[in-house]
């Protein structure tokens, strides 16, 4: 890795992640359990930092925490451009646009919602976001509560859909998830 692990958690908790709850617990837990799901399915270097820092500039959902966009070049510095990219499509694309961008396979869907302007990404960006979008729903879908989970169009076949596209690893993973949460209910 080129960035160790240990530095990457340091640098989340100098910006002050670990203060915010999320989910029940604290947000580096979070972002650490998203980052243990892509190490689990063997995800580009890249791809993993990107999940551990996945929502640091916020998202439609999750507003208590955010680094301020001009600190871009900052956090790129620290995690790579690749994975800061994916950190930045994974906060900017609307929630509709990236629904959209799910359930027709278009990418063209997709808008920027600091700017509100198409959010252009490339088909292995596109891939890798649902990557990080999967891991992050299954690390913390046991605990989310009833109205977070409001206001989603069939949330489950959604990430269903995710996982088909993504493959047999990403499958295995919504199935014990989502089993275990039939069985929980």
């Amino acid at each position: 890795m080129a960035q160790s692990l240990v530095r990457l958690k340091e640098f989340l908790i100098e910006l002050g992640a670990h203060e915010v709850r999320h989910t029940g617990s604290v947000f580096t837990s979070h972002l650490t359990g998203v980052y243990d799901y892509l190490k689990q399915w063997n995800c580009p270097e890249h791809v993993m930092v990107a999940g551990l820092f996945h929502s640091i500039y916020g998202s439609e959902a999750f507003t208590r925490f955010s680094v301020d966009l001009t600190r871009r070049d900052e956090v790129r510095k620290v995690i790579g451009d690749e994975a800061e990219r994916l950190v930045y499509i994974f906060s900017a694309a609307g929630w509709p646009s990236f629904q959209a961008a799910v359930m027709t396979n278009n990418i063209r869907h997709l808008r920027d919602r600091f700017s509100n302007t198409p959010l252009v990404v490339t088909r292995p960006e596109f891939d890798n976001l649902l990557w990080v979008h999967l891991a992050n729903v299954l690390e913390q879908e046991g605990r989310l509560e009833g109205k977070m989970k409001q206001g989603f169009v069939d949330r489950k076949r959604l990430w269903r859909i995710v996982a088909e596209r993504l493959g047999q690893q990403a499958i295995e993973s919504w199935e014990k998830v989502y089993e275990e949460e039939t069985v929980l209910c």
